[in-house]
């Protein structure tokens, strides 16, 4: 059957099971044959090649760039080299390939294009990416994806144009972007650009930009050494330790920056029976048990982390299924 091609696998650990308990050279040409013999449908035709591809001979990457597979396998191609499925390895015809598929009609398949360039850190392709940023003409997600192109790349027109997009004339999303792939080349520059945007009224979640300081080497005290020579207003705090809470991130120096700069002082209040009455008195009056558990679940907040309510959540702290009817609103 699977020299007939009566045998499809949805799945390339399958397609490897056989491969790997058979003469694979052989069976891996057989592959190959069938799918260029365009008997089967296509559909069927397009899983094979990903299957194939799954195994790691870096030639049968060229199957991804022929016009009748290139839409359903290229994605496929730079999901898998992302997720580590496949290394990065790839013939050297593939690189003119992948250049012409840069302006491809398909927003699919040249957002696949772009981020594999990336990917495969070839520095050749600089001068298109470039071109392709500054033409308009892309999404948004295909234009995130050059500038993080762009930032794996280790070439000086690179960052000169990573640092045109961080100016204030910039949306303030792109900023973002651009700032965190400036991160690879010029970490101070990107520390002084990022801590002007967080000096503003933020537009965008910060928690992407944030992210990528935490995880460049030292760019957190670089970052944080930076945000001291700006003013950043209440709001953007409050923004960005929201970030940092959804990031699990543990510097405690750049969370005081942002405590601060939020009022969030740190002092625990002493307990007062008149306040607790009227906290108590205000919940019985307005609260909203709906709202209480969209906060409850909020990533951000991480309450389920510790609590859990009807079986949902951890288990490190009490569980809350039935708290509004045991324990008083004052305690």
């Amino acid at each position: 059957p699977f020299k007939r091609g009566d045998l499809l696998f949805n799945n390339p650990k399958h397609l490897a099971a056989v491969l790997d308990g058979s003469p694979v050279k052989s069976l891996r040409q057989r592959e190959r044959a069938l799918i260029l013999n365009g008997k089967l449908d296509l559909r069927d035709r397009n899983k094979r090649v990903v299957s194939l591809i799954a195994q790691g001979e870096s030639k049968d990457i060229a199957f991804a760039f022929r016009p009748e597979f290139v839409e359903a396998v290229l994605p496929e191609v730079t999901r898998m080299t992302r997720s580590g499925i496949i290394d990065r390895n790839h013939p050297k015809q593939s690189v003119d390939q992948l250049r012409l598929l840069l302006g491809h009609s398909n927003q699919s398949v040249q957002l696949a294009a772009i981020e594999l360039a990336g990917l495969w850190e070839e520095n050749s392709l600089t001068e298109p990416i470039l071109a392709l940023t500054m033409n308009g003409s892309l999404s948004k997600d295909a234009l995130y994806a050059a500038i993080a192109t762009l930032g794996a790349y280790d070439e000086s027109a690179s960052a000169t144009y990573l640092k045109q997009l961080t100016r204030a004339s910039t949306p303030a999303d792109t900023r973002a972007r651009a700032i965190a792939a400036l991160c690879l080349h010029e970490l101070d520059d990107a520390a002084r650009a990022a801590a002007k945007l967080l000096s503003e009224p933020l537009k965008f979640d910060p928690k992407f930009l944030l992210g990528t300081f935490l995880k460049t080497n030292d760019g957190a005290p670089v970052l944080n050494e930076a945000l001291s020579n700006v003013s950043i207003p209440a709001s953007s705090a409050l923004q960005a330790i929201e970030a940092l809470v959804a990031l699990g991130s543990n510097v405690p120096a750049l969370r005081a920056r942002f405590d601060a700069a939020a009022g969030l002082t740190g002092i625990i209040p002493e307990y007062e029976v008149e306040i607790i009455a009227s906290l108590a008195k205000a919940v019985a009056k307005h609260g909203d048990p709906i709202r209480g558990e969209e906060v409850f679940r909020q990533a951000t907040m991480n309450c389920y982390a510790c609590h859990q309510i009807h079986g949902a959540g951890g288990k490190i702290g009490p569980d809350l299924t039935a708290i509004g009817n045991t324990v008083s609103i004052e305690r």
